[in-house]
């Protein structure tokens, strides 16, 4: 269930970045320059590794929080 939402919210991410590109990009006068497509390129996956990372940490934060007993843990 939990891998299903961060699934639905990774896309969610992505289509915002996607549209936020095709709709607000032409709108903002950029140079063409090498540099400035590097980083236009490299926004996106950077954006969702900060995403990942972020929620990697709760839920290993969440998880010394809440210890589960031996017999449960294997389930």
């Amino acid at each position: 269930m939990k891998s299903g939402l961060l699934l639905l919210q990774l896309l969610g991410l992505s289509i915002a970045i996607s549209w936020a590109i095709r709709n607000l990009g032409p709108r903002f006068p950029l140079p063409a320059t090498d540099a400035v497509a590097l980083s236009l390129v490299l926004l996106p996956p950077l954006l969702l590794g900060i995403a990942l990372a972020w929620r990697w940490r709760s839920l290993a934060n969440s998880d010394k929080a809440n210890p589960q007993p031996a017999d449960q843990a294997k389930g």
